[in-house]
């Protein structure tokens, strides 16, 4: 009973659960590098969205 909960409640949740994360960090590292270049950090900025590039590529 105990796997059946498990293969059929908890591993699609997790899924998902990943997929927010994922999703989440990507808004973080954009909003990020838009302050910064508002800032006039504009290597930092550009440091924050190649890790963007990176994030969506593993999908």
């Amino acid at each position: 009973m105990t796997a059946l909960t498990r293969n059929y409640v908890f591993s699609p949740l997790s899924a998902l659960w990943s997929s927010l994360d994922r999703s989440m960090t990507i808004v973080g590292y954009s909003r990020a590098a838009g302050e910064l270049a508002r800032m006039g950090l504009h290597e930092e900025a550009k440091t924050c969205m190649k890790e963007v590039a990176k994030l969506k590529d593993e999908k």
